[in-house]
């Protein structure tokens, strides 16, 4: 029969030195899980960073463009009036009557905080509902803008016409690009809505001036 040798202090040391290489390797596995753990939440604290960005100035440029867009209805609505008003006055001439109006006065929606938003990978993280508003009232104000370089071409062609004519077309286009403005106001004040809603904490006044 083989006799088996058995030395107490030579399994002693083998067990702590498996003890050892279990608690090394415990340390760093869990050194391992704080810093995938720590990075993830310095990636999202990122990510809420800079969708809190976005959304502000997202609200500022909407704020902005409800503004102007406004002063621009109120612009526009004048010229209707005033060509209305003479119509039939072959002593001025359309330059003259557009002149009397202050010209044509026009401004450029913003949409720089959308911009980045789109071009960012974070898109999926903002409500649908506002992004989709947000892509119809850049249309809106693409088409609004459209009008706007009409009237120009408009104003070539008319300069110095004062017939009934000419000043009816600049009416009808005036007209039209009233209802162009009210169209992308309305939807500038559904987005104001839906960002109130959406991200009041956000958009408080404290933290918009920070």
């Amino acid at each position: 029969m083989k006799k088996l040798n058995f030395n107490p202090r030579q399994y002693l040391t083998k067990r702590s030195s498996l003890k050892k290489v279990i608690l090394e390797f415990s340390a760093a596995f869990m050194g391992v899980l704080v810093a995938l753990a720590l990075n993830s939440w310095k990636e999202s604290s990122r990510e809420t960073a800079f969708i809190h960005e976005v959304v502000k100035s997202i609200y500022q440029d909407n704020q902005l463009n409800i503004n102007n867009c406004q002063a621009q209805i109120d612009h526009f609505t004048h010229h209707v009036d005033t060509f209305a008003h003479y119509l039939n006055d072959e002593s001025l001439a359309i330059n003259k009557i557009i002149g009397k109006n202050g010209g044509f006065q026009f401004k450029s929606a913003s949409f720089t905080g959308f911009e980045i938003l789109m071009q960012s990978d974070l898109v999926s993280k903002i409500n649908y509902e506002l992004v989709f508003y947000l892509s119809m009232n850049k249309k809106s104000a693409e088409m609004k803008e459209t009008f706007f370089m009409h009237s120009v071409d408009l104003l070539n062609d008319y300069m110095y016409d004062s017939g009934a004519e000419g000043k009816r077309k600049f009416k009808a286009h005036s007209r039209d690009l009233t209802g162009s403005c009210e169209n992308f106001l309305n939807e500038a004040q559904k987005i104001d809505s839906l960002l109130l809603a959406k991200f009041p904490y956000i958009l408080d006044e404290r933290n918009l001036n920070n």
